[in-house]
């Protein structure tokens, strides 16, 4: 096969490709997609939807690290529920120690405060929660 019928499509992939990736980006001048979520931030850390930290710097939840988290009062790990996937039944699956339970997700410069179930679902009464996509999803369900 010549080389000549292997590069024309190849090229076409590549322009169709970065038509597509182009198509994609926001418009100059946009917000940032951080803006996007603005309106669903209450819902999720319960506060005015942008927390500042004392110096006033903006808060961001995908910035921070995992601590371990002394807390005596840890939540109870149970594996008991019906709708948990077999496969995320750790201890039942061998899992020797139960360390994983001590850790938490620390942002950088706010305060993440604990989930409160009872409050996020009054907030939902009389509404729908919708978790759409793959596998993420299903774990994001399990988990509720």
């Amino acid at each position: 096969m010549p080389a000549r019928h292997v590069f024309v499509p190849s090229v076409f992939l590549f322009l169709l490709a970065l038509i597509c990736l182009v198509g994609l980006l926001p418009p100059r001048g946009s917000p940032p997609l951080r803006s996007f979520f603005q309106p669903w931030l209450p819902l999720i850390s319960g506060t005015s939807g942008t927390e500042h930290d004392s110096a006033g710097s903006e808060c961001d939840y995908s910035d921070g690290r995992w601590v371990r988290n002394n807390d005596t009062n840890v939540t109870a790990y149970t594996e008991d529920c019906p709708f948990l996937d077999p496969g995320f039944r750790c201890m039942r699956n061998g899992r020797r120690d139960s360390s994983f339970r001590y850790w938490r997700w620390q942002p950088r410069r706010c305060h993440l405060p604990k989930f409160n179930a009872t409050e996020m679902l009054e907030r939902s009464r009389n509404g729908r929660i919708v978790f759409a996509g793959d596998s993420i999803g299903r774990n994001q369900w399990e988990s509720m």
